[in-house]
């Protein structure tokens, strides 16, 4: 160490243990007089809103909102159609057929 090192660390260490020595004053977290900070307290329910029974649609209205759009999805996805082109009513939109169902292999056990 040079002359000027060693009185320069002792300067550093002195320094710290001033501060160490002058947060054990303020108290530590078992010291009941300690000062803290002020907490707030906010309550889990101060932005709740009760629940509102909402009008429901006719099941009716809600199958041709949906009927349509998808009419509209498939027109958009072919790629045909204007944008100002009727969409199909529900009578001119073909019925979906249900699937055939697949056999399972249950037919083999009396092979």
């Amino acid at each position: 160490m040079t002359v000027w090192q060693c009185p320069l660390a002792a300067l550093a260490m002195s320094l710290s243990l001033g501060a160490s020595a002058q947060s054990m004053k303020q108290g530590g977290p078992a010291d009941p007089s300690a000062p803290v900070m002020p907490t707030k307290y906010e309550s889990v329910f101060s932005g709740y809103q009760p629940y509102r029974e909402e009008k429901l649609q006719s099941w009716r209205d809600v199958n041709d909102t949906v009927r349509r759009a998808a009419a509209e999805a498939r027109h958009r996805s072919a790629g045909a159609g204007a944008a100002g082109e009727p969409v199909p009513s529900a009578s001119q939109t073909p019925p979906l057929s249900p699937a055939k169902p697949e056999r399972s292999g249950h037919g083999i056990h009396g092979k």
